[in-house]
């Protein structure tokens, strides 16, 4: 995984670990409401462009483009990564 990835970077099937969360005050205060917080793992289900569907706590979670950006993650512990192409190269995620 590359470093400061984001959600936005990554491919469905992912499984990682949000590390922080670099959004406005609001934006957190709303993520964190909805059970977003650093330290949760999630897996991404599906994605369209940079929007992506996760699972998240035994439940579902659709995010725009724009939240998607905004979540740092890295990988949970022992978890192996797939490849994803970026900028024509492979480079682990």
């Amino acid at each position: 995984m590359p470093p400061h990835a984001t959600v936005s970077d990554c491919p469905p099937g992912l499984r990682a670990r949000i590390s922080r969360i670099d959004a406005p005050r609001e934006q957190i205060k709303h993520l964190l409401a909805l059970g977003v917080r650093p330290g949760s793992e999630f897996t991404i289900l599906h994605k369209r462009g940079q929007a992506a569907v996760l699972s998240l706590d035994g439940g579902r979670l659709a995010i725009g483009p724009d939240i998607a950006a905004t979540l740092i993650i890295q990988p949970p512990d022992g978890a192996p990564q797939p490849a994803v192409a970026a900028g024509g190269n492979l480079v682990p995620c």
